[in-house]
């Protein structure tokens, strides 16, 4: 998807004002703001980490059903390789039967492992990211205000990238 050169340009003037609140503000404010940002991102970064706790928690809980499933997926492969190796007078009746196995096999093991991982998605992928993000913007020298812009600048640079790769 293109980027307009007016997006790109309000994403930096964007970026410019974020990274240049430590220059322009009493330092006062800019304490107090920073402050404020500080705990509201501490919170947000205890909230994933609880969830990406309880994910690690629901992993651990449910370490049997992935093991199993993961034993059925290697009892259906190993039943589909095993029908192949037969090449006898009933090969289309056992390669029935070992395609039969395997998809019983296959089918269970893979329904219960996506059951599970499924349930892993949000707290590992966008907590991840958020605990990336939050931890960034908290430990910032200028502080997270600041480390906003400079977040908003490596979004104008990517938005800039993706209009000259799509050429």
């Amino acid at each position: 998807m293109p980027f307009t050169e007016m997006q790109i340009l309000y994403c930096q003037v964007f970026a410019a004002a974020f990274m240049g609140w430590d220059y322009f503000m009493p330092q006062r404010c800019r304490q107090w703001l920073d402050e404020r940002a500080n705990r509201y991102f501490g919170g947000v970064q205890r909230n994933v980490d609880k969830d990406i706790g309880d994910a690690f928690q629901f992993l651990i809980e449910n370490r049997f059903k992935v093991l199993v499933s993961i034993i059925f997926l290697l009892l259906g492969y190993g039943s589909l390789k095993l029908g192949s190796f037969y090449a006898g007078h009933f090969s289309a009746e056992v390669g029935f039967f070992s395609g039969l196995v395997f998809l019983f096999f296959s089918a269970g093991g893979f329904l219960t492992l996506m059951n599970v991982l499924i349930q892993l998605a949000v707290p590992f992928g966008a907590g991840g990211l958020f605990r990336i993000f939050t931890t960034f913007l908290t430990r910032t020298e200028k502080g997270p205000i600041a480390g906003i812009g400079f977040l908003a600048l490596l979004v104008s640079f990517a938005m800039r990238y993706a209009n000259q790769t799509s050429i």
